[in-house]
């Protein structure tokens, strides 16, 4: 590097009146200037994009980071049933998916079908510690499902040989049950563990309304009870 005065001095530091320079450019020279320069990042900025892919039960989340600020962001997408705004405490749940720089998107599963779902994106990075929030938020509806949506829950109960598997339905779908359909039992015979059939209307005991009990017509008896009910 070097540094050229434009206010020479004539010739009382050198032998020429040639503007005075300190430094070379030449590396390995022993009168060069090495400047070492410390950048310091700026705040992101991003925006909610709205989403390009919804089925029954999933969606594509999305978002561009329009600056990183000189260093890119982590992205967190806050969403739910419910719009939140800039309040981390109003959302259903979150996700981090990693630094961005540019636009993204993100495919969400384990959705309800024919519910209206908001999201918006947040960025943090080293000049943002508690974020960065997007200006708005985005929402959609996920379509309507032929098919019975089932998620799965927490384990719970666990012991030295036992545990107990929980789960929900979020959807009975639409569609209908061919009843000409081979039956479980005729397939698995003594293997077979656990049949709840959606068919058999009698085999669901009601309760204020509400399912309670939903029998298991394997003969083993594992049948399905209501523990918590999630809205």
């Amino acid at each position: 590097m070097m540094v050229i005065y434009a206010n020479d001095d004539g010739d009382i530091t050198d032998l020429d009146s040639q503007n005075d320079i300190i430094g070379n450019v030449e590396r390995t020279s022993t009168d060069s200037i090495i400047l070492r320069l410390s950048i310091v990042a700026l705040s992101p900025s991003v925006t909610t994009l709205s989403s390009s892919t919804v089925g029954p039960t999933y969606a594509s989340f999305e978002g561009n980071v329009t600056n990183t600020g000189g260093n890119p962001p982590n992205i967190i997408i806050y969403y739910g049933l419910n719009d939140g705004g800039t309040n981390v405490g109003l959302w259903d749940s979150s996700r981090n998916i990693g630094s961005h720089s540019r636009a993204f998107s993100s495919i969400f599963g384990d959705l309800i079908p024919q519910r209206t779902y908001y999201y918006r994106i947040r960025a943090f990075n080293a000049a943002a510690i508690n974020g960065v929030w997007a200006s708005s938020s985005q929402n959609f509806t996920t379509q309507p499902s032929t098919k019975v949506v089932a998620s799965n829950g927490i384990v719970s109960n666990a012991t030295g040989d036992s545990v107990r598997l929980n789960g929900r339905v979020n959807n009975f779908g639409t569609g209908k049950v061919d009843q000409s359909t081979k039956q479980p039992n005729e397939i698995l015979g003594n293997s077979l563990k656990l049949w709840l059939d959606a068919a058999d209307s009698s085999t669901l005991t009601l309760a204020s309304g509400k399912v309670s009990t939903w029998s298991d017509k394997s003969g083993i008896g594992n049948h399905a009870t209501v523990t918590q009910e999630i809205p």
